[in-house]
């Protein structure tokens, strides 16, 4: 005689299926599927898995798990944590940060009016002074303001600083001009003649090697170069930190010649160019120099 494929239990109310290797309780509704340790409850449209000790509502379409006492919405693509009191939604990035917001609304605010003093931004945006000079203080700090004169107010008190945007800040049309000027010079450009130009080797007249280095790193980095120098055993190597012509660089590789002669003439020694064994990093001098 064949087997049941289930069993009715009125005293718990509930069938067990073997072929599903599950229980239908019909006093709570609800399905235990053994393999799957779950139990599913269509008066909540939920499934509870106890072995990951979380909740998937499917109407909600939302996980609640109370390991971590958070909710995941698809829906909203957002995450609370009542254990932070928090919302973290990727739709809107990140939580605004009021230091940098304000320090950008002095920056707009100088953007838009040149020249102006701590008292007029701080009028002009609601803020504190003690705050707007803050920020002044910072941004001027790094490099994106600069104090550029003072203003007497009718003679009385202390005359105010006046601020505005640097000229980094506020960029120029550099690059376009020494490109446009490099590509009309074009096989003609003498690199040796240029190097002089840029660097007066006079100054480097009768020193000895050491004294010329240590010269030379110094103007070189007033140039931006970020250049330094190393004893070798085969003599002194110079290695730039940086490539101060990044933005013309790749049109212009003949600057790269201008850079071995700005190294010959004010070391008055040879100078031969080698190849970092370095990944290349955009804006990084991809050599070094070593000096006979």
């Amino acid at each position: 005689m064949t087997s049941p494929t289930s069993v009715f239990d009125p005293t718990h109310s509930s069938v067990f299926d073997p072929t599903h290797s599950s229980v239908f309780n019909s006093t709570h509704s609800s399905v235990f599927n053994p393999t799957h340790s779950s139990v599913f409850d269509p008066t909540h449209s939920s499934v509870f898995d106890p072995t990951h000790s979380s909740v998937f509502n499917p109407t909600r379409a939302s996980v609640f798990n109370p390991a971590r006492s958070s909710v995941f919405d698809p829906t909203r693509s957002s995450v609370f944590d009542p254990t932070r009191s928090s919302v973290f939604d990727p739709i809107r990035s990140s939580a605004e940060n009021p230091l940098i917001t304000a320090r950008q609304k002095v920056l707009a605010h100088l953007k838009k009016n040149r020249t102006v003093s701590a008292r007029e931004i701080a009028r002009a945006l609601k803020m504190s002074a003690p705050n707007v000079r803050h920020h002044l203080s910072v941004l001027c700090s790094d490099g994106r303001v600069e104090l550029t004169g003072l203003h007497n107010r009718d003679g009385r008190g202390r005359p105010e600083k006046l601020y505005s945007l640097s000229q980094a800040a506020l960029g120029d049309n550099l690059s376009a001009l020494t490109n446009a000027l490099l590509t009309e010079a074009g096989p003609r450009l003498n690199v040796d003649a240029l190097a002089s130009r840029i660097l007066n080797s006079s100054q480097f007249t009768n020193l000895p090697i050491q004294k010329r280095l240590v010269l030379l790193v110094e103007k070189l980095n007033e140039m931006h170069y970020q250049v330094r120098w190393e004893a070798g055993a085969e003599g002194p190597r110079v290695i730039f930190g940086r490539c101060p012509y990044t933005k013309v660089i790749d049109g212009h590789p003949e600057l790269c010649k201008m850079d071995i002669a700005l190294l010959k003439i004010s070391l008055g020694r040879p100078v031969i160019q080698v190849q970092k064994n370095e990944i290349g990093i955009h804006g990084v001098c991809p050599f070094l120099f070593q000096v006979s």
